[in-house]
């Protein structure tokens, strides 16, 4: 329990490091609960590569980029029972949007500003389904890797 307490944690850390996020919504993943065709079943994972890549990514958690993370949740979601999945991939989506910040060049605040105010909504939206989805993530580690 105590193992699964600090992968939450790690989640929960992921979540707020890259929560100020933006993408376009064309380039975000379908809503929490939007499965995909195949399932962990018919993709030959099971619950128990499931938890044991979850288990990975606490132990990946303390020492990497963001950009490992974000692989590792993506790896995650391919071996996801079909409940979670679409919340796994909403996590490295909107995570990954939070990269896009750091691509703005402040050398000329006007335009860096400006860039920032174009993003504000996409970036909420994006913290929002990271806040979602870590939450129904969280939820359902607990729930299935004990």
């Amino acid at each position: 329990m105590r193992r699964t307490t600090m992968i939450i944690l790690a989640v929960t850390i992921s979540v707020g490091a890259l929560s100020g996020c933006s993408r376009t919504s064309s380039e975000t993943s379908a809503p929490s609960g939007a499965g995909t065709s195949t399932t962990a079943a018919a993709s030959g994972a099971s619950t128990a590569e499931y938890c044991e890549a979850v288990e990975e990514l606490g132990d990946l958690a303390a020492a990497s980029t963001s950009a490992e993370l974000i692989a590792k949740a993506r790896r995650i979601a391919e071996v996801a029972p079909a409940d979670i999945r679409a919340d796994w991939v909403a996590f490295a989506d909107a995570s990954e949007a939070g990269l896009d910040l750091s691509e703005i060049d402040f050398s000329n605040p006007d335009t860096a500003i400006e860039e920032l105010q174009g993003k504000t909504v996409e970036a909420q939206q994006n913290a929002t389904k990271l806040t979602n989805a870590s939450t129904n993530i969280g939820k359902h580690i607990t729930r299935t890797c004990k």
